[in-house]
């Protein structure tokens, strides 16, 4: 009996020392993962690092930002793009577990900077036409920007709407754009020109040669295609040898003149304009002068006698009760079929046909 009781107790002695065994070897489990970060505060255009912790090391941590236009963050930094809140998620996983904590991100306005990434003065184009083809030369009708906090705007002339960063030419003129912080007391004021695009006048003839009463149309184009602006476009005779109706220009006499191309109230082109005479003058010298290429050439206060006929192209002659005769700087008189003319300094005749509408001008040279 004493032996069975004997066994029995070294038995029980060596099972606790196998467990107690089992127990020192046995693996420890891990903690439980869990992550934690702190709320973000950070003027607009600048950049914070984020600040967590982690109950693991091992553990891979990810962001994300609910708003990006507010905020963005790439490994582990907060940019900040434009003034209010939205809300930082941090997700830690290791393994099959994962942890996830939430923080806010907060974008104020930044004194540094002013309230709009403007200019100091801009100058825009009022074009409702061909608006890319507009832009591709240089020529804009409106402008985006970037603000830096919540603004108002007021206007010293409503030539331009402003809304959602954008300023749209409406109106030709000029204005001062104010953009006032709506939470301090930050300003930025803006010089605003709005023009109409320049404007030319294509497809014109550089010359035009008529007869007289032949008619002629003037036809033209305003460019550029994207100009939006009015384009009144006249033609204007100072000398009166045309009539001019429209784009159709007539010719009442012979000469020569300018014809003024005239767009909204500016000379912007100039057509030289001949209108062919149907007559000739016949000119020999009799005395005291000499005749050279149709012009009389005589000495200083000498009076010289030349004879002179009137006929058409043809050879037809006019009678000189249907010619007017007038004369500047010169003296003439007419005895029979001769003339006398006198001249100190030179000057010219001029012989006018009214039934045939032509002029012609004989010049007189001192020599």
């Amino acid at each position: 009996m004493r032996i069975i009781v004997s066994f029995s107790a070294m038995a029980l002695v060596l099972c606790s020392a196998i467990v107690l065994l089992c127990i020192s070897f046995a693996p420890t489990k891990a903690s439980a993962l869990s992550v934690s970060a702190s709320a973000v505060s950070l003027p607009i255009s600048s950049s914070r690092v984020v600040s967590y912790s982690c109950s693991r090391d091992d553990a891979q941590i990810s962001f994300e930002v609910y708003d990006q236009e507010i905020a963005t963050i790439e490994n582990g930094i907060v940019y900040a793009h434009s003034v209010g809140s939205t809300s930082l998620r941090i997700t830690a996983t290791c393994g099959e577990d994962r942890a996830v904590a939430t923080t806010k991100i907060t974008v104020t306005e930044n004194p540094s900077l002013p309230l709009v990434d403007l200019p100091s003065e801009i100058t825009l184009y009022l074009i409702d036409k061909n608006v890319e083809e507009a832009k591709a030369n240089g020529y804009n009708n409106e402008i985006s920007f970037t603000s830096f906090g919540d603004y108002t705007t007021t206007l010293s002339n409503k030539i331009v709407k402003i809304s959602k960063d954008k300023i749209v030419a409406t109106k030709e003129g000029e204005a001062v754009a104010t953009f006032t912080s709506t939470t301090t007391s930050n300003t930025y004021s803006v010089k605003i020109n709005v023009k109409n695009v320049p404007a030319k006048i294509e497809d014109l003839p550089e010359s035009i040669s008529l007869k007289p009463s032949q008619t002629a149309s003037l036809i033209y184009n305003i460019q550029p295609s994207f100009y939006t602006g009015e384009a009144k476009v006249v033609f204007k005779d100072d000398k009166g040898i045309l009539k001019i109706d429209g784009t159709n220009v007539t010719a009442l006499s012979s000469g020569e003149t300018w014809l003024d191309v005239v767009m909204n109230e500016e000379v912007v082109d100039k057509i030289y304009v001949k209108v062919e005479a149907v007559i000739k003058a016949n000119l020999q010298a009799v005395s005291n002068c000499a005749i050279q290429d149709g012009a009389i050439l005589l000495s200083q206060d000498q009076e010289a006698c030349f004879t002179m006929s009137i006929t058409t192209l043809q050879g037809e002659q006019i009678n000189f009760s249907g010619i007017e005769i007038q004369t500047y700087g010169v003296s003439l008189r007419k005895e029979l079929n001769y003339f006398h003319v006198t001249s100190q300094t030179g000057g010219y005749i001029k012989i006018e046909v009214p039934d045939l509408a032509s002029i012609i001008y004989i010049f007189v040279k001192v020599v």
